[in-house]
């Protein structure tokens, strides 16, 4: 996904470690049967940053675990929204021109 992503224009902003709090699997609130023990770190991990022409950025963190990445989120540029359909999710200004379109990994 990177790798099209770089072909596609993004370019490398940095890279940090985070925690994925809103996907976060110890949330009782979005997981019934999380433990009451949990380990915030299970859903932490390396945190890459890409910038798409200097209007928008993206986040994808690694699993390490589980060896998958996740799409954490993006920064939007002005009038413009997100929808998610299928195995995507496209970012697209008001008038209906389609910006970027991610899919899920």
């Amino acid at each position: 996904m990177v790798r099209t992503m770089l072909r596609d224009g993004w370019t490398i902003q940095g890279l940090r470690y985070d925690l994925n709090l809103l996907g976060s699997r110890c949330r009782q609130s979005s997981h019934q049967y999380a433990s009451r023990n949990c380990d915030w770190c299970a859903d932490g991990g390396p945190v890459l940053v890409l910038g798409y022409h200097g209007i928008m950025e993206a986040e994808l963190m690694a699993h390490l675990e589980d060896r998958t990445v996740s799409h954490l989120g993006a920064t939007l540029p002005q009038d413009s929204g997100s929808i998610s359909h299928g195995n995507s999710t496209s970012v697209i200004f008001r008038n209906g021109t389609v910006l970027y379109t991610f899919p899920d990994c």
